[in-house]
């Protein structure tokens, strides 16, 4: 019985925080409305805040049914991220990885239940 709640505990957690964190990063992509845009700019400058959290949803969509994929996904996806951030600001290490920190912890998290959900049926 004890087993079986590690397992559930597992099997959800890297679930709900990725859901939860995609909803944080979300946020980020508000600031556009305070930028000015009409019409279709206001549109295409959401999409470009949100592309982040796409990417996040599709890897969440994918490791909810394949998980050594998905974690993979998100390793990955933080991989990209922390490249693509680094770009823009170089200097800002610390913060990069505060953000990005849970990308990994996620991906990390998905990659370890699909091992223990193995090693559980054999």
């Amino acid at each position: 019985m004890e087993n079986n709640i590690f397992y559930k505990i597992l099997f959800w957690t890297p679930r709900i925080l990725a859901i939860a964190f995609i909803i944080f990063i979300s946020l980020f992509a508000l600031d556009v409305f305070d930028m000015g845009y009409k019409g279709w700019e206001l549109f295409i400058a959401l999409f470009m805040h949100l592309t982040p959290s796409i990417g996040l949803i599709i890897a969440l969509v994918v490791a909810w049914k394949r998980e050594l994929l998905g974690g993979i996904l998100f390793l990955g996806l933080g991989i990209f991220m922390a490249y693509k951030f680094f770009g823009f600001a170089p200097r800002s290490f610390p913060v990069v990885m505060m953000i990005l920190a849970p990308v990994f912890v996620i991906g990390i998290m998905f990659v370890i239940n699909h091992f223990l959900q193995i090693k559980k049926k054999i």
